[in-house]
């Protein structure tokens, strides 16, 4: 890269710039929006490595179940699987319920009417046989 010298805005200063396209101004709100990001950047990760129940906490492990970070203390291993206080005891609930199956009333249905085209199936062949084979008596 050649550097190039320019003439900044004020009288009498020459600056050495690497880039034509960075002027002076350009330059300092570079340099401004850098600092910004680097500040956010730096909440963010202080923000995320927190537990989502104990914000003075750091984070080590992240529920499957609600996507919350959760410290070491929040965290319960099922089956090698993370899960939070609060998930935990939801899956705890929903594991002690009894588990009813109801067939659907369109199941239903199907399954009574496939009965009655059998039934009426079986009369009409066993009609028919006995037509084409007449029994001796």
């Amino acid at each position: 890269m050649v550097l190039q010298r320019k003439r900044c805005g004020r009288v009498g200063r020459r600056r050495i710039y690497r880039s034509p396209s960075l002027n002076c101004g350009g330059l300092r709100l570079f340099k401004r929006l850098a600092r910004r990001v680097r500040a956010c950047y730096t909440s963010l990760v202080m923000q995320a490595a927190a537990c989502a129940f104990h914000a003075q906490r750091e984070a080590l492990g992240v529920c499957v179940a609600c996507r919350s970070r959760v410290c070491a203390e929040c965290t319960t291993k099922v089956e090698g699987i993370n899960y939070c206080v609060r998930c935990l005891a939801q899956r705890a609930r929903s594991e002690a319920e009894p588990v009813t199956l109801v067939a659907s009333s369109s199941r239903g249905r199907a399954a009574v009417g496939a009965l009655f085209w059998a039934a009426l199936l079986w009369l009409l062949l066993w009609g028919l046989l006995q037509i084409a084979l007449p029994e001796a008596a």
